[in-house]
């Protein structure tokens, strides 16, 4: 840019004075029969009576080209202004996914993906192991629905599959025609994977949405922001409008992971209370076990199996577990072999089994909210590795049309009853609701096409 204009700079300084009757002819200006006109003295000091003829031929290209130079510089900035406003990738930006899994994809100004953060627990496990940065988003968007399907985020055994998809831009504001074509990206891999699903790019909830015009925000923020105040989160009136929806899923995401370690702590101290517990009455069971077996001399061999685990016990680090395992295992054997033994050790084994049962619940309860994200992953993995393909034709921008305005009205509370099915691998709660609705969506296209014939 600096170049061409300084090429024009130096080219005008280079023109001699102006051939004014040429330029006369060229335009079409009378010259009264030959009579010069008298011309006007210019500000540039070449003020003359009579015509100049000191432009030369040469010149006067020059000078065309200048012009020419002038207008195709005029033409690409204000091609480059235009484009700026339509294009959806400039400056690059973000889209937040959100189905149950709540993920953030991070652009450029090529659509290329620069980053992408998970946005709750089930975004981390869907994440493990999968890399997206680098790749092109409509390439995200497809890796992104072969893990839904195969972890079960999304199903094809269900007519009720629902996304929300919202662009912004780096300022942070709404990005209408970004947030289209990821709607459109999704819509696309829903219809090629004939999946029954919907993809909604806000909340309209007409009472949501009039108690959200008093701070001057929409209905999805202040759904998020009431989730956001839920938890934990601190947040003025005056601060509703300021505060961005990617600052709000962020802040919401924290909340939860706080509370996660919170409760893990909280967990883990119960489970050291059912462990000493557990511990205590096991030294008592084996010590009267001890004594049952001690009565008859024939029983010798038992005996010094159960004083090695009460060694065990006082004096190893070892898995209580494994202690417990032990001894019942003794028990079990010496009620196999005297009726009156069976008694006595059943009431032995009777009065430590809410002992165990506590152990147990608190330490599963511990294990599975810290298991590694690799085995929860695997867990889904397994849990919905049988999940039929579908084979369902129907139209896929009928079914949008006709529940697009139904998800959006309800899209929060969809989301916590959806999520909560899918891990129990549930099918529709009503198989002819399901066929229904593909039968209306096909009666429906019918219809359309009678219209058009």
């Amino acid at each position: 840019m600096k170049k061409i204009e300084k090429k024009i700079k130096n080219e005008i300084n280079n023109i001699a004075t102006p051939d004014f009757s040429r330029v006369a002819i060229e335009c079409g200006i009378s010259t009264n029969n030959g009579v010069k006109i008298k011309k006007t003295a210019l500000a540039s000091g070449y003020g003359s009576e009579e015509y100049s003829s000191g432009f030369t031929a040469k010149k006067s290209v020059i000078l065309s080209v200048v012009l020419i130079l002038i207008v195709a510089l005029i033409s690409i900035v204000s091609l480059k202004l235009m484009n700026k406003e339509e294009d959806p990738f400039i400056n690059g930006g973000h889209f937040i996914i959100d189905i149950n899994p709540s993920i953030e994809i991070s652009y450029d100004e090529d659509g290329m993906v620069t980053s992408v953060s998970p946005l709750n627990e089930d975004a981390e496990v869907l994440l493990y192991g999968v890399e997206l940065t680098g790749k092109p988003y409509e390439q995200v968007v497809t890796t992104i629905i072969d893990n839904c399907l195969e972890l079960g985020y999304i199903s094809t055994e269900r007519a009720d599959n629902a996304v929300m998809t919202t662009a912004v831009t780096v300022n942070g504001e709404k990005n209408e025609k970004m947030t289209e074509i990821i709607k459109g990206a999704f819509t696309k891999e829903f219809s090629s994977r004939k999946i029954l699903g919907v993809v909604i790019t806000g909340v309209e909830n007409p009472e949501l949405n009039k108690e959200a015009e008093k701070y001057g925000v929409d209905g999805q923020k202040l759904a998020l922001i009431k989730d956001y105040i839920s938890k934990g989160g601190q947040l003025s009136e005056d601060e509703y409008s300021n505060v961005s929806i990617r600052e709000l899923y962020f802040g919401i995401y924290d909340l939860e992971k706080t509370e996660k370690s919170n409760t893990l702590e909280k967990i883990k101290e119960d489970a050291k209370v059912k462990t000493d517990e557990l511990e205590a009455q096991l030294k008592l069971f084996a010590e009267s076990l001890k004594d049952i077996v001690s009565l008859d001399d024939n029983y010798s061999e038992y005996l010094n199996s159960i004083e090695i685990i009460q060694s065990k016990i006082e004096t190893s680090d070892e898995n209580i577990e494994e202690q417990l395992n032990e001894i019942l295992s003794i028990s079990e054997d010496l009620k196999k072999i005297d009726a009156g033994m069976y008694i006595s050790i059943s009431a032995l084994e009777e009065a430590l089994l809410p002992y165990i049962d506590g152990f147990n619940e608190k330490n599963n309860e511990l294990k599975e909210l810290d298991k590694p994200l690799e085995d929860k992953r695997n867990d889904r993995v397994e849990q919905f590795k049988e999940t039929i393909k579908s084979e369902i034709e129907h139209d896929v921008e009928n079914w949008q049309n006709k529940l697009e305005e139904e998800f959006s009205k309800n899209w929060f509370e969809y989301k916590d009853e959806w999520g909560g099915a899918n891990t129990q691998k549930d099918k529709p709660k009503d198989q002819s609701q399901f066929n229904e609705g593909i039968n209306s969506s096909q009666e429906d296209q019918e219809f359309d096409d009678g219209k058009k014939g």
